[in-house]
C-alpha cells in the first residue's frame, strides 16, 4: 500500500506541479491589467487568484518528496540534479507563499479602505495601523 501511494504522489506530483507556474503569470497579468484599467473588483480577482495559487503551491512542494523517493532507484535518476531541483523548488515556494500572503493583505487593505468604509471600522491584521 505505501508504495501504491508514493507512486499517486509523485503523479500528483507531476501534474501539479504546472499550475503555480502558470497560475502566478496568469493571477499577476490578471492584477497588473486591472491596475492599469483601475478596475477594482478586477484587483479582488487577481489578488485572489495569487492567493489560491499560494494554497495549490502548498501540496505542490510536499509531493516533490514522494516523487523523490519514487524517482531516485531510477536507472537515469541524477542525484545533483535532483537537489538543485530542490533548491529552485524551495525558492519559488517561499516566493509563491509570500506573493500569497501579500494578497491576502492586499485584498484585505483594499476590502477594509476608508474609501469603502466611511467609519473606517475595517478590521484585519495586515492594515498597519
Amino acid at each position: 500500500m505505501s508504495s501504491l501511494f508514493v507512486l499517486n504522489a509523485a503523479h500528483l506530483h507531476l501534474v501539479l506541479n504546472h499550475v503555480p507556474t502558470l497560475g502566478m503569470a496568469v493571477g499577476l497579468a490578471l492584477l497588473l491589467l486591472a491596475l492599469i484599467r483601475r478596475h477594482e473588483v478586477l484587483v479582488h480577482v487577481g489578488l485572489e487568484v495569487l492567493f489560491v495559487i499560494a494554497l495549490v503551491t502548498l501540496p505542490v512542494y510536499v509531493t516533490g518528496a514522494a516523487a523523490y523517493a519514487h524517482l531516485r532507484s531510477g536507472a537515469d535518476f541524477s542525484d545533483i540534479a535532483a537537489r538543485m531541483h530542490q533548491d529552485v523548488a524551495l525558492t519559488g515556494f517561499a516566493v509563491t507563499e509570500f506573493a500569497g500572503f501579500v494578497a491576502w493583505c492586499g485584498h484585505a487593505r483594499r476590502r477594509d479602505s476608508p474609501s469603502r468604509d466611511p467609519g473606517g471600522g475595517g478590521r484585519t491584521t495586515c492594515r498597519g495601523h
